[in-house]
């Protein structure tokens, strides 16, 4: 289970990312000196939340999370201060998303001990035997 500074640390990276793509969205006219500047500094936060998450918090679970929202938030954004639009079948990948993103957070069941396939060991499958080069290979150099 995530902890509350892992879960806060994937918000923020995640809302740091957006930010990154909104700067060069809006900034994108802007001279060199002012898009570049913005859109560093968000990246570099995004990237300390990120690995304040990962460290905190297991790997897939934190990237998952933190793509999930940085793409939630940019929806968001841009319909509030852009003004884009999206279709139903838009959205319904939105909440395909969502629900995917909550997907990951249900622990993994485990089989039935009858319906387990029998586990195979190396002792079980016999030595290994070396393996020996062919006699049409050229010998290294």
């Amino acid at each position: 289970m995530a902890s509350i500074s892992s879960i806060g640390s994937i918000i923020a990276a995640g809302a740091c990312f957006m930010l990154a793509n909104l700067a060069m969205k809006v900034l994108g006219e802007k001279p060199v000196y002012v898009l570049y500047p913005a859109v560093a500094a968000a990246m570099i936060a995004g990237c300390l939340f990120q690995v304040i998450a990962l460290k905190n918090s297991h790997f897939a679970l934190a990237v998952v999370l933190i793509l999930g929202l940085e793409m939630l938030f940019s929806l968001l954004i841009a319909q509030a201060f852009l003004g884009e639009t999206y279709s139903l079948t838009n959205m319904a990948g939105v909440v395909l998303v969502i629900i995917g993103m909550g997907l990951v957070h249900v622990p993994a069941t485990e089989a039935p001990a009858g319906d387990r396939p029998a586990a195979s060991t190396a002792a079980e499958k016999g030595p290994r035997l070396p393996v020996t080069p062919s006699a049409e290979a050229e010998p290294p150099v």
